[in-house]
């Protein structure tokens, strides 16, 4: 039998790409011993509105509730109980 040959797309012919790879920039070789990194830049685009981790922990509230004997495990119910649970030792 014998295996048809399908013609792989090219970058050249997948649009999205081919734009991309047009847009993008070189950038300054970076050299250290044996190892050369060529930059590659996308285009320039708005900066994104960035957030510190203080300011995105200042804009958030975590509430954390820790269930208790008496409250159970969602704050409403009493936890179940089982015969063969094991008691706590005061």
């Amino acid at each position: 039998m014998k295996r048809q040959h399908t013609r792989e797309p090219t970058l050249a012919s997948v649009a999205p790409i081919s734009a991309l790879l047009e847009a993008l920039e070189v950038g300054e070789l970076l050299s250290h011993g044996g190892l050369t990194v060529i930059p590659l830049l996308a285009p320039k685009e708005a900066e994104p509105n960035w957030l510190t981790l203080a300011e995105a922990g200042a804009a958030i509230t975590i509430t954390v509730r820790i269930p208790t004997a008496a409250t159970g495990v969602n704050g409403s119910e009493p936890p179940c109980s089982s015969p063969s649970a094991p008691t706590a030792m005061p």
